[in-house]
């Protein structure tokens, strides 16, 4: 049952705690019963901007305006600069006070852009993998003992699986046996 849009009621009729109503409508948007880690998620970073307006004497929803969310994320802004959190950590305040504000209010009025406020993210590695070194790899493979072991090594390098992935995969699906073998014989070999 949606309980948005009613604008005569404090939170639009979420609660009277604003990170209470923030939880309330996040299970109106997801369903009570799914997606817990979503929910939980948006849950704890709104609690952030909650007590962030509680601190600066907003508790109702009703009353947040789009230069209480620039402040916010000047606010965020200024401790993505002096190195106190993570860009993308900002980011995704930001983008839950969205996804709460939003499904409170039944619009997307007060919807900013993440990026624009808090900065690009920058995902650009400052050190070379030790994996991308031919001797450490060839090294580490020789120092394995079991076949299943070097392949499983192999597949994550060679064609960029994650460790999960490679433990997930089923060659016998994947390949013929005969290629397994001759695999498993050449990683023995190494």
């Amino acid at each position: 049952m949606k309980k948005h849009n009613n604008q005569d009621s404090r939170n639009f009729g979420y609660g009277k705690q604003l990170a209470y109503a923030g939880k309330q409508a996040l299970n109106d948007r997801y369903g009570a019963d799914g997606k817990f880690s979503t929910r939980a998620s948006h849950a704890a970073r709104f609690n952030q901007f909650a007590q962030w307006c509680k601190s600066d004497g907003i508790n109702d929803a009703r009353k947040i305006t789009a230069e209480h969310i620039a402040a916010y994320a000047s606010d965020l802004s200024n401790q993505v600069a002096s190195g106190e959190k993570a860009v993308s950590y900002a980011q995704n305040q930001l983008s839950s006070v969205n996804v709460v504000l939003s499904t409170m209010r039944g619009n997307t009025a007060l919807n900013v852009s993440p990026s624009k406020l808090v900065g690009e993210r920058s995902h650009i590695r400052d050190t070379v993998p030790l994996s991308l070194e031919r001797s450490n790899f060839d090294r580490a493979l020789k120092l394995m003992p079991s076949g299943e072991g070097k392949l499983a090594v192999f597949l994550a390098r060679e064609f960029g699986l994650r460790l999960r992935e490679v433990g997930l995969f089923r060659p016998g699906e994947a390949f013929s046996r005969r290629l397994i073998t001759m695999a498993t014989l050449i990683f023995n070999a190494v």
